[in-house]
C-alpha cells in the first residue's frame, strides 16, 4: 500500500517564527495551524483527538491516537509499550506531517508497531524473557495479519 503523507512543515514552521519562543501558548498561533489543517476546537479550545488500540498481548500493545481534520486528513501519534521499554508520540498540530486518509495513517501505525516489537525482541536486557518475546513476537503476527489483505471465500 503506498502511504501518502502531506507536509506542511513550511507553514507550521512559519506560524512558530511569526509567534516567537511560546507559540504553542499562543492562542492566536493555535487558531492560525488548526486552520492551516483545518482542526476544530471544542468550546473550552481543546482539540479532540481519538484513540484505537492497534494490538494487545500481554504486556505488549501499541495504540494510535489521532485527530481528524475537517479535509479527511489525519494527524497521528503512537504509543507503544513493551515490558522493558516504550514510546508514546501524541496528535500533534505543530509536527507539519499529517496522513491523506486514516487507512494510510492506519497502516504506518502497525507498521511502526512492528518495527518497534522487533527491535525489543531483538535487545537483550535484564527484563528481557522469554514469555515477554513471545508475546512481543505474537503481536507483530497480529500486526502482519491485519496488514495482509485477506481473499474472502465464495
Amino acid at each position: 500500500m503506498n502511504i501518502i503523507r502531506i507536509d506542511k512543515t513550511e507553514q507550521t514552521e512559519a506560524i512558530k517564527e511569526r509567534y516567537g519562543e511560546n507559540y504553542f501558548k499562543d492562542n492566536k498561533a493555535i487558531a492560525d495551524v488548526c486552520e492551516l489543517w483545518g482542526v476544530e476546537m471544542d468550546l473550552e479550545g481543546r482539540l479532540t483527538s481519538k484513540s484505537e488500540t492497534l494490538v494487545e498481548v500481554d504486556r505488549c500493545w501499541a495504540e494510535m491516537s489521532y485527530i481528524e481534520t475537517t479535509n479527511g486528513q489525519v494527524l497521528l501519534g503512537l504509543t507503544a509499550m513493551f515490558s522493558a521499554n516504550g514510546f508514546a508520540s501524541p496528535a500533534d498540530i505543530w509536527n507539519g506531517k499529517a496522513f491523506a486518509s486514516l487507512m494510510d495513517a492506519r497502516v504506518y501505525a502497525m507498521e511502526g508497531s512492528i518495527l518497534f516489537f522487533n527491535q525489543s525482541i531483538a535487545f537483550e536486557n535484564s527484563c528481557s524473557s522469554q514469555q515477554n518475546n513471545q508475546s512481543a513476537k505474537k503481536a507483530v503476527q497480529i500486526l502482519q495479519n491485519q496488514l495482509t489483505p485477506q481473499l474472502e471465500l465464495f
